[in-house]
């Protein structure tokens, strides 16, 4: 099992770049099991929770992918990856020639293709099931 120096203020986020630097640099391999939540904590005397959270980012970001009652498994993520993904200020560069469907930059998706009547509704029903 790794053994990473979780000393710092936020035990999860350090454990989750950790595990993405390892998952980058190739240390973890594709298709290579990450230890079960539970044995990652108690190996490196933390809590449950923060291994969930570390996991739960990394798959957030597609680093891992998980498998019902298998575990989580380390994803090729080739040379597409920044290795500055997920850190903030970074963006993700694009190349020119791929196109794109609908263009979520901000303030770049044309206003007619937003489905306000969809939106409208669905914004109704979820403050009449709230109430006050």
């Amino acid at each position: 099992m790794p053994t990473y120096d979780l000393s710092g203020s936020n035990k999860y986020y350090t454990l989750y770049k950790c595990l993405r630097g390892d998952i980058l640099c190739g240390k973890i391999k594709k298709d290579e099991k990450l230890p079960s939540k539970r044995a990652l904590a108690a190996e490196l005397g933390v809590s449950v929770e923060t291994v969930r959270l570390a996991y739960e980012h990394l798959l957030a970001e597609g680093y891992i992918r998980s498998e019902e009652r298998k575990g989580y498994f380390a994803e090729d993520v080739g040379e597409n990856v920044p290795a500055a993904r997920g850190e903030r200020g970074s963006e993700p560069s694009v190349p020119a020639e791929e196109k794109f469907k609908v263009d979520f930059t901000k303030g770049a998706a044309p206003v007619e293709t937003f489905p306000f009547s969809v939106w409208a509704k669905l914004m109704r029903g979820v403050l009449l099931d709230s109430g006050e």
